[in-house]
């Protein structure tokens, strides 16, 4: 899933700081990768999830994605799987589960974010 944001001066560092400290307060391990046009932080969740959080954009025009590395893999090989006999993991990979809840969970607090701290206010 991802959001756009438009016409907001949003500090894009304190943003991924603070998604940094929410991974890291629900007990994730992080790794944080920037780049010329995005930044990246990889994000290994529970169960041996993961899940990447993508950055890009600008101050004022900027773009947040959470990609589920499951279902990225799907997306890219599903038909595949499914003709060879993998319907099991494409229906356990889809169905709603604890990562569901926990990406909710991620937008309402990204929204908060770019809400209320210094630097990510609206324009």
């Amino acid at each position: 899933m991802w959001k756009v944001w438009q016409n907001r001066m949003v500090n894009l560092e304190l943003l991924m700081d603070s998604l940094i400290e929410f991974f890291n307060g629900k007990g994730c391990v992080c790794r944080l990768v920037k780049g010329a046009e995005c930044s990246k932080l990889y994000v290994k969740l529970s169960g041996g999830r993961t899940a990447i959080i993508k950055i890009s954009g600008s101050s004022d025009n900027f773009k947040v994605e959470f990609i589920r590395e499951e279902r990225r893999f799907l997306q890219l090989f599903g038909n595949m799987v499914s003709m060879f006999g993998g319907g099991v993991f494409v229906s356990r990979a889809t169905e709603h589960d604890d990562l569901d809840r926990f990406e909710d969970e991620f937008w309402v607090f990204v929204e908060d974010v770019v809400k209320t701290i210094p630097g990510c206010a609206k324009a």
